[in-house]
């Protein structure tokens, strides 16, 4: 009997322990449905998101997705975590000001060119811990690193060098007033090849034809129009950042087109540097425009086979869906999970 006892005190106390993630965004429309409603039966066959559901559910916790309105209504619960993720506009102060600091997570994608306020110290004042990707920030206490989930494999079918145009750019026209902006920057590149309509060409939703004759519209798919070029000019929305590297490196990569790239302060850290060129070794557009020009076949097939083996290596690894996974659920709940667990 005291058996019988003991166990149902040790399922009650499992069970109260058990930790409910609610996921709020900075957008509300299918955040809902962004978690499956049941239980995950296949880890590898999942989603991302629902990958860390499927981990979490293995210790008795679990995680889904709600809008903010909702959220706001809940009973206080000491075992009710809750994760914003970037700083949604219609996320009130006084939400995170009567929530425990201990329940409430952040996960900062944005950089501060984009939303200022997630990156000051009143903001992450807020959080028992913040997800980022600035490694001056991280300590693995309460600033955890994650990167973006964005590396994929080469395409197979690459376009010949004799039949790619020589670069382009691909970005919606945006503004900042934050200092490290970097939006000023792609103008300054695009206003340069605009007077080399046959060697570039400009995509992206904002950006008018009459300012510059280059622009060719939006685009449907990015990587069969990255693809058709030997250069890309690959500019973060940051720079000076540590440790900020997007999908857009990443996309000239899968592409099998070579970045010109500007961003990240330490991205010869994270990825190798004879994969990409580095803007910050040009002092004008016309050296870097020189340079260009003058790469041979042999040279630019070189910078695809170095691409090719960092896309295999375990660095390249780190910004894989799985990596991200493996952040955040470890980060969350304290467990040192690796790939061999997955």
């Amino acid at each position: 009997m005291r058996y019988f006892i003991g166990l149902l005190f040790f399922i009650q106390s499992v069970y109260l322990s058990s930790i409910e993630y609610v996921y709020l965004c900075d957008y509300e429309v299918g955040i809902e449905d962004l978690f499956s409603k049941t239980e995950v039966p296949d880890f590898h066959a999942a989603s991302m998101w629902d990958k860390i559901k499927y981990l979490l559910n293995r210790q008795g916790d679990d995680i889904y997705g709600m809008k903010l309105h909702r959220a706001m209504q809940l009973e206080k619960n000491e075992n009710r975590k809750f994760i914003i993720s970037n700083a949604p506009y219609y996320l009130p102060e006084e939400f995170l000001e009567k929530s425990l600091k201990e329940n409430l997570i952040t996960i900062i994608w944005e950089p501060p060119s984009v939303i200022l306020k997630q990156h000051t110290d009143a903001y992450y004042s807020y959080f028992s811990k913040v997800f980022t990707w600035d490694d001056s920030r991280v300590n693995g206490d309460k600033f955890i690193k994650f990167r973006y989930p964005v590396m994929m494999p080469m395409i197979s079918e690459l376009v010949p060098f004799s039949e790619k145009k020589l670069c382009t750019l691909i970005a919606a026209n945006k503004n900042s007033t934050y200092k490290g902006e970097i939006y000023s920057e792609r103008r300054r590149a695009i206003a340069y090849f605009n007077h080399f309509p046959e060697e570039f060409d400009l995509y992206g939703h904002g950006w008018n034809q009459r300012e510059f004759s280059v622009y060719k519209g939006s685009i449907g798919d990015k990587i069969d129009t990255l693809k058709k070029y030997k250069f890309s000019i690959c500019y973060e929305n940051t720079v000076g950042m540590q440790g900020y590297i997007t999908e857009k490196i990443f996309d000239c990569f899968q592409a099998g087109v070579v970045p010109v790239y500007l961003g990240s302060s330490n991205i010869e850290n994270e990825v190798f540097a004879n994969c990409f060129i580095d803007k910050r070794k040009f002092n004008t557009y016309e050296e870097l425009h020189s340079f260009l020009q003058a790469i041979s076949e042999e040279e630019y097939n070189l910078y695809i086979e170095n691409i090719r083996v960092y896309l295999t290596s375990s660095q390249a690894k780190l910004y894989t869906e799985n990596a991200f996974v493996l952040d955040i659920v470890n980060g969350l709940t304290g467990q040192e999970l690796t790939f061999s667990d997955l």
